[in-house]
């Protein structure tokens, strides 16, 4: 409500300049998404840094409840957009515990003709029942999306509790990818659905679940396609980021043999080094 587009732009923007490579979404929680151009197609054809709309909340007590029509409208401009933009075109969708879950995306996938690696949806492990369609929906071609555990956000089903499930139903790997919903919004209700009150999610969260992943013995290559290869395939990057390969952009990072962070470079300059911070924000000391 306080916040704007422009002011998300202007962010990525200061990012790139700081040597961290950023895209943004247009839209947000609510229905109609807030654009700069005056539509979701216009944003994602014409502006470089917007690959998709969303975080759009479906299934949750805090959406706007938008109509399957409105949520195919937006697809088809984003689906539109990118195909212009030659971007993907993402709609990221935020999902909860509602009793609709998935059925409005996956309504859309049969019934409309938008192809289904046109959504993104994302904390999908939140409840079984919520967990047991993302399997189908991921069965089906679509990318799911896992939100990792923090102090302050945990679900039912632990990512590895899932990540052993998706893959024994016969979902690929590179169907899905691990997100932390860093400096996110983190309500914290009581058991009878009143608001205690708001957390904040935490970036280092991705690390140290991707972290306890490879200790608890899943395949670290499999592991590094989560957080590397398979969201640069989402956003449209995959031609200079998510892998090692000539003519990509320099983005690595090295680990100790404890799998602690030693090195990390971003875009061909060192910005950690031996476990020092050599670069830091403009506005940081």
């Amino acid at each position: 409500m306080s916040r704007e587009i422009e002011t998300l732009l202007a962010k990525a923007m200061q990012l790139e300049e700081e040597g961290i490579s950023s895209f943004i979404y247009c839209g947000f929680y609510q229905f109609s998404p807030p654009t700069l151009t005056g539509s979701v197609r216009q944003d994602i054809a014409l502006i470089p840094r917007v690959i998709g709309a969303g975080e759009i909340a479906v299934s949750d007590h805090r959406s706007s409840q938008p109509s399957f029509e409105e949520l195919c409208r937006v697809a088809a401009e984003a689906r539109v957009g990118g195909m212009i933009g030659g971007k993907p075109g993402l709609v990221h969708l935020h999902l909860r515990s509602g009793r609709r879950r998935l059925n409005p995306i996956i309504r859309m996938v049969e019934e409309t003709e938008i192809p289904i690696g046109q959504f993104l949806p994302t904390h999908v492990t939140r409840t079984p029942g919520l967990f047991e369609q993302a399997i189908r929906f991921a069965k089906m071609g679509g990318n799911i999306d896992f939100t990792v555990k923090g102090k302050e956000l945990s679900f039912p089903l632990t990512t590895p509790q899932a990540l052993k499930r998706a893959l024994a139903e016969g979902v690929s790997i590179d169907e899905v990818t691990l997100s932390s919903d860093s400096n996110g919004s983190m309500p914290i209700f009581d058991e009878k659905g009143n608001l205690i009150r708001l957390a904040v999610g935490d970036i280092q969260n991705l690390f140290r679940e991707w972290r306890d992943l490879v200790r608890a013995d899943f395949p670290m290559e499999d592991m590094l396609k989560l957080v590397s290869s398979n969201p640069a395939k989402r956003i449209g990057a995959f031609s200079s980021k998510g892998s090692i390969a000539g003519g990509k952009d320099a983005d690595l990072l090295i680990l100790s043999p404890d799998l602690k962070i030693d090195t990390l470079m971003a875009g061909g300059q060192l910005m950690i080094h031996q476990g020092e911070v050599l670069v830091k924000g403009t506005f940081e000391d």
